[in-house]
């Protein structure tokens, strides 16, 4: 394993949903606030009709 990474040294990821879930766990809130305020935007402007505030 290399420090830091995560990933096991010289090996290509094993498995896709492995390495998300690792990810999600470790920047998950980094994925989360600017989805939430993504989702907050197009809630507003499908209820007011634009982007205005």
């Amino acid at each position: 394993m290399q420090p830091g990474t995560g990933m096991p040294e010289g090996k290509a990821l094993t498995s896709d949903a492995d390495s998300l879930s690792e990810f999600v766990e470790k920047h998950g809130l980094w994925l989360l606030i600017p989805l939430a305020l993504g989702l907050f935007g197009l809630a507003k402007f499908l209820t007011t009709g634009t982007t205005e505030t």
